[in-house]
């Protein structure tokens, strides 16, 4: 992997918090990553299942790029519903 690559790849994953922050922000929705723990494990998983995806190729995926926007913006919607769901039981 190159600069170019690797920073298209971040691009993506911020593109995919953007466009739910986005979505939701009626609700006041925002992902803070520097002081997040819990979130940034989540990102590493998801990132690692999204490589495991592209090896093992068994939901042949055409295209890369649109399906690590989808899992990212999958992951964070989640992410954000288990947060509301948890405040809620509280």
């Amino acid at each position: 992997q190159n600069p170019q690559q690797i920073r298209r790849f971040i691009g993506i994953i911020f593109n995919a918090r953007h466009d739910i922050e986005q979505e939701h922000q009626d609700l006041h929705v925002h992902f803070l990553l520097d002081g997040d723990q819990e979130l940034q494990q989540l990102i590493t998983k998801t990132i690692r299942r999204y490589f495991n995806a592209l090896r093992s190729d068994d939901k042949k995926i055409q295209n890369y790029e649109n399906y690590l926007y989808v899992t990212m913006k999958n992951m964070f919607a989640n992410y954000w519903n288990a947060q509301v769901q948890q405040q809620y039981q509280e």
